[in-house]
């Protein structure tokens, strides 16, 4: 599979109903590392620049359009990028928890800042 493939992959409906059977985020993020499209980006993207890129589509899907009565289309695909960049300890990672905390309707990522949030590593200065 190519990069291309993994992010289709991470931001199709199925992964995002794959990760709505975790009950809580810890059981959300070992889904998210047992993924084998998560771990395609990971080696995909094991240099600085696939941080940026990783950002950059963060970013991009948090300008998506979305009715503000329904969830956002790709919650869980922002939420898994916000994880990679924070297990990198990626200086992009307080960016992207901003972002994410001025969105609505992103209840999975925006649990995966809170566990961020409450972390005892490098996470915690965000």
């Amino acid at each position: 599979m190519t990069s291309k493939d993994f992010f289709e992959h991470v931001e199709s409906f199925d992964f995002a109903a794959l990760l709505n059977w975790a009950a809580d985020v810890e059981t959300y993020i070992k889904v998210i590392e047992s993924s084998s499209a998560v771990e395609g980006l990971v080696s995909s993207f094991e240099d600085e620049d696939g941080e940026y890129f990783l950002f950059d589509r963060l970013l991009n899907l948090s300008e998506y359009l979305v009715d503000i009565r329904h969830p956002h289309p790709y919650d869980d695909a922002m939420a898994v990028y916000l994880w990679l960049l924070a297990k990198k300890c990626s200086p992009l990672t307080k960016d992207a928890i901003s972002i994410i905390e001025g969105l609505k309707n992103v209840p999975h990522a925006s649990k995966v800042v809170d566990h961020l949030k409450r972390q005892d590593s490098c996470y915690r200065s965000f």
